[in-house]
């Protein structure tokens, strides 16, 4: 591809780029005439002709300099369009093989690749949202990070029905109206689980209606202030909940040292009420590190896929014993066609550990525990909003069952129906509260249906197809056989 031939450049375009370039010699037979080192005539005979060889330069210069415009603008479609031919190739020839050199550079690997993918930009390939918004805080681009943030249709609309968080907004108008180069601000998404972000605000250009204008870059803060938060409930709880072992052990020792030092049975008693509570601190120190590790991942992506029939298998073979000590029996009726769900191996064993561990504790002596998993395309649970198809599981017992003022706070950490009955049985009060935290990171539901009297079913949903992340609220949590174990 040849460029077109420049157009015409206009005489009063050439008149003072002429006029600089002759400015020199002029000056210097303006110094010789008033020396009276030359004739004035002949100085001005002699300017005349300065000026017109200026104006002749300026001429040619000019009409290369709209040769490479042309050139530039061939080059941005064929970049192997031909050098063009210069009047001056020594002054411009340099500056139109670079361009031919950025030309060529569009076609790089990197660029056949995004012209083959387009959709898969450089940008996309950042791991943290970035935002780009033009003078009129409208989202003109935003890389995947970003979109599945906040949805595909985030872009064209403005940052404020975007992102409705006031400390972003500040931010944004801070750099838009030019009070600070730079400036940053905290927020978070409270459904459907909480997340924390810094967002970072730098101008990039004019405020063009549609151009990029300034770029907001966001960190996810959300592992760090959960282990913030890890650690302060961690030593709030253990210290609430370990007083009471940790007062038996002391007042058992003291007791071994002092009037039960010289009496066998009664060192015998004292040493098995210590074992217990020691064991009960265990298994509460194991229930927190749990509960606080769930929680500090409950924001992160779930990769593998899971068989849930294998998986319950698995448990129930293992508190099988548990349930023959109380004359229990535990049933499983799951269907061969139950597929294989997206989730936590490890995670899901914990909660069907509780579920049945729980069933098995509060579950009239004698009696059944059933365990029973079905395909569900209705009646899913408003909590999982956008989920069409799920799988639940359904974990029943035949005990006393809960009255229906304990439920909705089944699952807040330590809260007990019967503490002493809990405590009796080894239980710690954590239970619910991880199958709750559990849950929330597969975008499930548990469900309660419990009558006095009649036994306590525990419905855990799980979706097979999850929905969109910022359409599921948080699930409002469920409960546990009789207590939050």
């Amino acid at each position: 591809m040849t460029p077109s031939a420049p157009d015409p450049v206009p005489v009063g375009r050439m008149v003072r780029p002429a006029f600089l370039i002759a400015l020199p010699a002029l000056f210097a037979l303006a110094v010789l005439a008033a020396l009276h080192v030359l004739d004035a005539g002949y100085a001005f005979v002699a300017a005349v002709v300065v000026f017109a060889g200026a104006f002749v330069i300026a001429r040619l210069a000019l009409r290369d300099v709209a040769t490479l415009r042309g050139y530039a603008e061939a080059v941005a479609t064929a970049p192997e369009a031909r050098l063009p031919r210069l009047a001056l190739p020594g002054l411009l020839l340099p500056l139109a093989a670079a361009i031919r050199r950025i030309g060529r550079g569009a076609r790089s690997p990197l660029a056949e690749t995004q012209a083959a993918a387009p959709g898969r930009s450089v940008l996309d390939m950042l791991p943290d949202p970035l935002i780009l918004l033009d003078g009129e805080r409208r989202v003109v681009s935003a890389n995947a990070a970003a979109r599945e943030l906040l949805g595909p249709s985030a872009v064209g609309r403005d940052l404020a029905s975007v992102l409705r968080n006031p400390a972003l907004l500040e931010a944004v108008e801070e750099v838009m109206n030019d009070r600070a180069a730079i400036s940053e601000a905290e927020f978070a998404f409270h459904v459907p689980v909480e997340r924390n972000f810094n967002a970072r605000v730098a101008r990039l250009g004019e405020g063009n209606p549609g151009q990029p204008a300034l770029a907001v870059a966001l960190y996810e803060l959300t592992a760090i202030r959960r282990t913030e938060e890890m650690r302060t409930d961690f030593i709030a709880n253990a210290s609430h909940e370990l007083r009471t072992p940790v007062s038996v052990l002391l007042g058992c020792v003291q007791t071994l040292r002092g009037s039960a030092r010289d009496d066998p049975e009664a060192q015998a008693e004292f040493f098995g009420l210590m074992e217990g509570q020691a064991l009960r601190m265990s298994r509460l120190v194991d229930d927190l590190l749990a509960l606080s590790r769930i929680e500090l991942n409950e924001h992160t992506p779930l990769e593998d896929d899971v068989d849930l029939a294998k998986l319950i298998g698995q448990v129930t073979e293992t508190l099988a014993a548990r349930a023959r000590e109380m004359n229990m029996s535990i049933e499983v009726d799951i269907p061969a066609d139950i597929p294989v769900i997206r989730g936590d191996k490890d995670d899901l064993i914990k909660v069907f550990q509780n579920l049945i561990d729980n069933a098995v504790k509060y579950g009239a002596d004698g009696t059944p525990v059933t365990v029973r998993a079905r395909l569900m395309h209705k009646d899913i649970p408003p909590a999982m909003a956008g989920v069409r198809t799920a799988v639940a599981v359904a974990v029943e017992d035949r005990g006393e069952g809960i009255p229906p003022e304990h439920v909705p706070r089944l699952t807040e950490r330590f809260y007990r129906v019967d503490t002493a009955r809990s405590r009796q049985l080894g239980g710690t009060g954590l239970g619910l509260a991880i199958v709750k935290h559990v849950l929330n990171r597969h975008r499930g539901a548990l469900v309660i249906d419990s009558k006095v009297g009649r036994g306590s079913t525990f419905s855990v949903y799980l979706p097979l197809v999850a929905a969109t992340p910022r359409a599921l609220p948080a699930p409002s949590g469920g409960a546990e056989n009789g207590e939050a174990d």
